[in-house]
């Protein structure tokens, strides 16, 4: 098969680069509704998909219901092509099989190391202790010059000095497990794995590829220190020493402090290793399953220490390597390299990343597209959306949003999406990465100041500086990967002229900021400076090796290249001497093109590049200097075509120039030696008019209408009813009580609609026969009218109960709730005083709020205020590109009112869709004197939809979802009068929140910012901060004037 053909079938019939979500399994199971599910998976362009316990899941987690739907996957996917992977937990993090290898069973527990200032008096010796300290205090300074109290039964009597602190030092267990304890993990594999071999093992290698884990971790994150029973024994073998006697180094600054906590850190990366991500490769590979999946803290050297050691060498032991992009936004190359850096080094041909994850409803095609094209740039080539809903019952549906399924209304289009990645995971899946720098990862940085309280800042600059060196590697087009210390102890080696890791050649060696180098890497650098291999020290010098001061070290680094990458100075010293071989310019001027991103792929004589506009809102017109000569041809992700494009030759040099919209990207291959392509004659002007289109058009709701009723008065047994207030704070009040009862609530809404006229009014509700439910006092008949958005919400027909004015429904039911469950939503530990990890536990009874559904408008009484975005998760860097947006604030009381025929087009929020999910037609006749030219086209600003979608006399045009809003329409339009017909086509979002988080449009959307007047705090209710009464709303229409150019 051709490149050109692989890249036309992985956007048409081809399945291998196509996206694979997360699917939410968060219900009762059913093996039909399974399989009708992949179906519309097939119809939205996923090529798999993982099967992934979520919250809300109401079959028994490997149950019968559990492996008969895995089974029917695996039967579906011989008809729909689409791949059914493996997931290897009860929600997540992976290792604890739902709870069960540390149920009952102490030693499987994860331990976390503390400690406290005891009087000597006050202290008892418990199971948990691990050692007692004696430290000297002066004033308010820290503790120093420790003694380990070698009898810890005598240190009840110790007498200390003025000055002195007795320091106990013990660890706590937690629920999860203790990855660090290979019998836990054996365990794990016994009741995972290898249920899923027995359940449906004949699938593995054909049917289904791989397994998924997610989120390992050990828990280092002060003020504990990650701790095992394995871990004394195994440090006192791996270094030599016994590392109880020097506990105190793990949390404070003590002499030799940095060499205890490099040994620490690195015995607690080789037992993880061992103990953990080893076996599953093992496993996985003997049972021909690929082992993907990604590790917790990846996105820097401080999350890194924190929760893995270093995340880096258990890429080597998983088939397919991958990462977890959360949020709206892009950032520095760091994460997507540590992996596609490993991967390439071994041979790895896929790169996966878990992407999208709390990106929120309204996240665009557009936004989606530029996420993933970023992440394509640097080394991924397997998407993996986080995440599809089985259900949206209950708290399903705030389950870290986008729902990227068939209850979006723009889901008839998401497979345009899909086709158009997996296109370009194909290019960036084809040939070998040109990439000859090797950046040295400063991971061991992190293991010597991490626990040192005065070197917290030290840490942060390291982790700066490396996305600092990283973005400007990429804004100047010199690529690289990420050379990891552990893997290059075992795997780096100096051979004709190169640095070789694995599979992969370097020619440039770059040290960034850090403290620290392992004593085989500086080996390894001695070498490359006898072999005359560049280097160059581009920020903090080092002067420890293996956590120790090393003059050797200094004298060496003094005598080599340095430069402060920091520095405009320093970065264009930096690209005088890595002398990139790609130039990718600014169209007028000699200016690097710092907004595109480059990746460059040779497979035999075609060279192909991927470029990205990472910029969100500015276009780039780029001169590419193209690193070989040939036939240059331009690949469009989007449609699949495949177009000779012209270029220019000077001196020996040949480039092509490009306009890049806002986050486009577009392929180039380079066809080395072929004839380039002329330039095509330049045709004559054929569109010489422009006619901006009427504001005002005609309007049609192609779905129904909603109001949210998410306030009500709750009454509880035969109590009164209280002054109104969210539904999701009457959830609250009756898990804090934590009494059985029966609740009932009373939601209000005004109506001005006329009452003699028939139309469709709904009440959608989840459960409905689990309710009494009136309205005005009449019973509701629980007649079943099918269901609205999700088969959860069903429809009960009201249009004869509304009246013209205010209107009352109460519904009515039953509250109960488990008591350990609920100790757990509340915010307190459970009995056993363990920490949880709660992302399993949901109510028993799940209160939600009411959506009037059906044919009116909906109008606020108060105001309309312009509102902003807001992203949250840490503070926004430098390197860090966040998408332009706003929303909408409305105040006041909602009423029902009757629908206008006609309107303004840009705000339909106003136009009476405040909560509106679908599609809209706006619609006007447009009058020509003459018959226009064929080039004629319909130009719009980018709309406030996820969609739109023009028809021009009944004709439909392409859809458009990205930039230029722009489509051909000459050949639709006649002399005289023309019909044009703009589809928009929206998100969940307005319907279903986030409504009342002050941020207003959140860039990181998950269940705590489905927000209430009140939260949790340690059991007892406090005000949120965070909450607003009044609903952000996102703009809904189209974006500005459209334009007729003929």
């Amino acid at each position: 098969m051709s490149f050109v053909q692989r890249f036309e079938k992985a956007g048409n019939s081809g399945r291998v680069f196509r996206p694979a979500p997360f699917w939410s399994w968060n219900d009762e199971l059913n093996v039909d509704e399974v399989r009708r599910q992949i179906r519309e998976m097939a119809r939205g362009g996923f090529g798999g998909h993982f099967m992934h316990s979520r919250i809300g899941l109401a079959s028994p987690y490997l149950g019968t219901e559990w492996m008969e739907s895995v089974i029917a996957a695996c039967i579906e996917a011989r008809d729909t092509n689409v791949q059914p992977w493996l997931y290897d937990e009860d929600c997540w993090p992976s290792g604890n099989c739902g709870r069960r290898i540390t149920t009952g069973r102490p030693d499987h527990q994860a331990k976390v190391l503390y400690y406290e200032i005891v009087r000597p008096a006050n202290f008892r010796p418990e199971p948990q202790t691990v050692a007692v300290f004696v430290g000297q205090k002066s004033g308010d300074g820290p503790l120093t010059g420790f003694q380990r109290v070698t009898d810890v039964g005598e240190a009840r009597s110790l007498r200390l000095k003025s000055g002195e602190a007795m320091v106990h030092f013990a660890y706590r267990t937690h629920e999860y497990v203790d990855v660090l304890n290979r019998a836990a993990t054996g365990q794990f594999i016994e009741s995972t794995h290898e249920e899923y071999r027995r359940a449906a093992g004949r699938f593995f290698g054909t049917t289904v590829p791989g397994m998924f884990t997610d989120e390992p971790l050990v828990m280092n994150t002060r003020p504990g220190a990650a701790w095992s029973l394995e871990l004394p024994e195994f440090f006192r073998r791996s270094a030599g020493y016994d590392l109880l006697d020097h506990l105190p180094a793990l949390f404070f600054s003590v002499p030799g402090g940095q060499k205890v906590r490099f040994d620490y850190h690195q015995a607690l990366l080789r037992l993880f290793l061992l103990a953990f991500t080893l076996p599953l490769y093992q496993w996985c590979g003997r049972n021909k399953l690929m082992l993907t999946g990604h590790f917790m803290g990846e996105d820097s050297c401080l999350s890194q220490v924190q929760y893995a050691a270093a995340v880096m060498p258990h890429y080597e032991y998983m088939h397919m390597p991958g990462v977890d992009h959360l949020r709206r936004w892009i950032t520095s190359p760091v994460g997507p390299k540590q992996a596609s850096s490993v991967a390439n080094q071994f041979g790895r041909s896929r790169v996966l990343s878990e992407i999208w994850g709390a990106s929120g409803h309204n996240v665009s095609f557009e936004q989606l597209r530029w996420m993933a094209d970023w992440q394509m740039a640097f080394g991924v080539n397997f998407l993996c959306p986080h995440l599809s809903l089985y259900s949206m019952r209950g708290c399903r549906k705030r389950d870290y949003p986008p729902n990227l399924f068939f209850q979006q209304p723009y889901w008839s289009h998401f497979k345009r999406l899909s086709d158009t990645l997996s296109r370009t995971a194909a290019v960036a899946a084809t040939g070998e990465l040109v990439a000859d720098c090797l950046v040295i990862h400063p991971a061991t940085s992190a293991w010597v100041l991490y626990g040192d309280p005065s070197a917290r800042e030290e840490l942060d600059r390291i982790d700066d500086d490396l996305a600092r060196l990283t973005t400007e590697l990429a804004a100047m087009h010199c690529d690289f990967e990420f050379g990891d210390e552990t893997i290059l102890e075992r795997h780096g080696r100096v051979a004709g002229g190169r640095v070789v890791v694995g599979k992969r050649k370097y020619s440039r060696v770059i040290v960034p900021s850090c403290v620290n180098l392992k004593s085989g890497t500086f080996e390894l650098l001695k070498r490359v400076v006898r072999g005359r291999i560049p280097l160059v020290f581009a920020g903090r010098l080092p002067s420890l090796v293996d956590g120790q001061p090393s003059k050797s070290l200094e004298q060496f680094v003094a005598r080599q290249k340095q430069v402060d990458a920091a520095t405009a100075k320093g970065a264009a010293a930096l690209k005088k001497l890595l002398k990139p071989a790609l130039q990718i310019t600014a169209a007028r001027g000699a200016a690097d093109a710092r907004d595109v991103a480059a990746m460059w792929r040779q497979d035999g004589q075609k060279h192909m590049l991927l470029l990205v506009n990472l910029d969100p809102a500015k276009a780039h017109e780029v001169s590419v200097g193209l690193p070989v000569q040939g036939l240059v041809e331009q690949l469009d992700a989007a449609t699949g075509r495949v177009t000779p494009v012209a270029s220019r030759t000077v001196r020996g040099k040949q480039s092509v120039r490009l306009q890049l919209a806002e986050m486009a990207s577009t392929i180039l291959v380079v066809h080395k030696g072929r004839k380039p392509a002329k330039a095509p004659a330049v045709p004559a002007a054929r569109v010489r008019h422009k006619k901006v289109l009427a504001r005002r058009w005609q309007y049609k709701r192609l779905d129904p209408n909603a109001l949210l009723l998410d306030v009500a008065r709750p009454a509880f047994g035969e109590q009164p009813a209280g002054e109104p207030m969210p539904v999701a704070d009457i959830q609250k009040l009756l898990l804090a009580d934590g009494h059985d009862t029966v609740v009932q609530m009373t939601f209000a809404f005004a109506s001005k609609l006329d009452t003699k006229r028939s139309r469709r009014l709904q009440l959608a509700i989840e459960r409905p026969q689990e309710f009494e439910i009136h309205l005005n006092g009449l019973r509701v008949p629980l007649r079943d009218e099918g269901a609205w958005v999700d088969p959860s919400l069903r429809l009960l027909d009201i249009s004869r109960l509304v009246n013209r004015g205010e209107n009352v429904i109460t519904v009515r039911r039953p509250f109960y709730q488990r008591d350990d469950h609920r100790r757990r939503l509340i915010g307190l530990t459970d009995p056993a005083g363990n920490h949880t990890f709660n992302n399993w536990i949901y109510p028993q009874v799940e209160l939600e709020p009411l959506y009037l559904v059906g044919d009116f408008a909906v109008e606020f009484s108060g105001s309309y205020l312009s509102g902003g975005t807001f992203f949250s998760g840490r503070d926004v860097k430098p390197w860090d590109r966040l998408p332009p947006g706003r929303s909408v604030w409305v105040s006041g009381q909602p009423t029902l009112t009757a629908e206008a025929e006609a309107g303004a087009g840009q705000d339909l929020i106003r136009g009476g869709l405040p909560f509106y999910s679908g599609t809209v037609e706006l619609s006007q006749t447009l009058v020509l004197a003459s018959l226009p030219g064929a080039g004629a086209y319909l130009e719009m600003a980018p709309p406030d939809a996820i969609v739109a979608q023009v028809i021009v006399n009944g004709r439909e045009c392409e859809p458009l979802w990205q930039r230029p809003f722009r489509v051909e329409v000459g050949p639709h339009l006649v002399k005289g009068k023309n019909e044009v017909t703009i589809r928009l086509t929206g998100s969940l979002r307005n319907a279903m929140g986030p409504h009342h988080h002050r941020g207003g449009e959140l860039y990181m959307a998950g269940p705590n910012q489905f927000v209430g007047r009140k939260r949790f705090h340690r059991g007892h209710l406090i005000d949120n901060p965070d909450y607003r009464e009044d609903y952000n709303l996102v703009p809904f229409g189209l974006g500005g004037d459209v334009v007729l150019h003929y």
